[in-house]
């Protein structure tokens, strides 16, 4: 990768352009965005970037938020093992099946799973009660009561098994770290750090609530921080896509900062043709949902940046360079498989390569 230092540092947004004094560094935020699979993408351009733009702080939502967890402890080489493991093992370090699993590089339903549970409590003897008003009754009732048991289509046990034993009983973050998480109780969002925990295990379960998409995996009951415990949570990125705002949060006005954003999926739409079936239909439509939400949570800070570096910085308002990266592949956030991250690896390669270029232009 060519790596270019200069004297002085050029950084632009929307066609505005800041000469940066090499004599006052830059202190970096790194934001970390859902996404899954491509969480994989995120921590390579992640790797690629960190030496030249050393994080002081990292924030993250969902698939970010473990990267942001496992970077701000120093588990480099613990988290590059994980993934290579994750991609020769269908995901079995994070997830097991349930009524679907992770198999092919995407997300299938489990057939067999879905059948028992579904029937359970039936029989062929029930067949001949489907001739009989009462009979359809009592056997759409009992359907409907097998329905109601099912929490989730897969079990995320084995990512609290192997946060526990990545990470060690005595931790201690190198960086401050931010992670979010979604009360399904209230829904509100829950914003935290590193400072909110001193648990291991409270710790662990935020991290994953962070990342725990509803219907796909079963809430994280509850966890404790400083502030009191909060309980069912689920997926940041429901309400919070990018942690932008919240790291951009932690500016004061005293400091000489930037801001680099990884997102694993870009903010502008690729087309779709294939809409054939309502599965189809629905991911499109969960997409759609988390591309606005992301949209959302970046719009207002570029925006406001925006108004610093035109108007003029007051109290409240600063100018920061944002630096916004995006996975310019097409795998999906359950292409968990050797060919799937052969690919993230070479669009991590090229995206930073250019991120690169662009932040340092001589």
């Amino acid at each position: 990768m060519k790596k270019i230092l200069s004297k002085n540092i050029m950084i632009s947004l929307n066609e505005k352009e800041k000469i940066i004094n090499p004599d006052e560094p830059r202190k970096w935020f790194y934001v970390l965005s859902g996404g899954g699979a491509i969480g994989y993408y995120q921590w390579l351009v992640l790797k690629y970037l960190a030496p030249l733009f050393p994080p002081v702080k990292i924030g993250g939502t969902s698939a970010g938020s473990l990267n942001a967890l496992m970077w701000s402890l120093g588990l480099i080489k613990e988290t590059d093992d994980l993934y290579q493991a994750v991609s020769k093992s269908n995901a079995a370090e994070i997830t097991k099946p349930g009524l679907a699993k992770i198999e092919n590089g995407g997300l299938q339903f489990n057939i067999d799973a879905i059948f028992k549970v579904i029937f359970n409590g039936l029989n062929v003897l029930d067949a001949p009660k489907l001739l009989f008003k009462k009979g359809k009754i009592k056997l759409g009732q009992q359907l409907i009561k097998n329905f109601s048991t099912i929490t989730s289509l897969m079990d995320n046990s084995p990512l609290y098994e192997t946060l526990n034993r990545v990470i060690p009983d005595d931790f201690k973050f190198q960086i401050q770290y931010f992670l979010t998480a979604v009360s399904m109780e209230t829904g509100d969002l829950i914003e935290k750090s590193n400072l909110d925990f001193d648990d291991k295990q409270d710790l662990i379960k935020a991290s994953v609530a962070s990342t725990t998409i509803p219907i796909i995996w079963q809430l994280v009951k509850s966890f404790n921080s400083r502030q009191g415990v909060v309980n069912n949570l689920g997926d940041g990125g429901l309400r919070n896509g990018s942690p932008l705002s919240l790291m951009f949060d932690q500016l004061d006005q005293d400091h000489n900062y930037g801001i680099i954003v990884i997102n694993c999926t870009p903010r502008k739409m690729s087309f779709m043709e294939k809409l054939l079936n309502i599965f189809q239909i629905l991911a499109r439509t969960a997409s759609i949902v988390m591309n606005e939400n992301l949209n959302n949570d970046l719009d207002p800070v570029l925006k406001k940046n925006e108004e610093a570096l035109k108007y003029g910085e007051t109290i409240g308002r600063k100018y920061v360079p944002i630096h916004i990266i995006e996975y310019s592949g097409d795998r999906g956030a359950f292409s968990f498989s050797e060919e799937a991250f052969k690919d993230m690896a070479n669009s991590a390669y090229w995206d930073a390569s250019e991120a690169i270029n662009k932040i340092q232009s001589v």
